[in-house]
Order: structure tokens, then C-alpha cells, then sequence
């Protein structure tokens, strides 16, 4: 089965490969992870 990642490992990787700052990064994650629960409840 998956392996469970946490909003830091998805921060990091955002961070790494994007180049946005750890703050933005995390910012992003949140904001893209709040659409798609969102999104699940309707």
C-alpha cells in the first residue's frame, strides 16, 4: 500500500523544486490541500 506523507515533506519538496521560501511553500500546501477537501465535501 501508499506510504502517508506530512504537509512538511510536501512543503519541502514545493521548497526544493520550486525555489519558493519555506514560508510560501507551506503557505501553498495548505491552500491546495484546503481546494481538494473543499472540493471532497460538496
Amino acid at each position: 500500500m501508499g506510504r502517508t506523507v506530512t504537509r512538511a515533506q510536501l512543503s519541502e519538496a514545493v521548497y526544493q523544486e520550486v525555489g519558493l521560501s519555506r514560508n510560501e511553500s507551506a503557505d501553498l500546501v495548505e491552500a491546495v490541500l484546503k481546494e481538494i477537501s473543499e472540493d471532497l465535501i460538496v
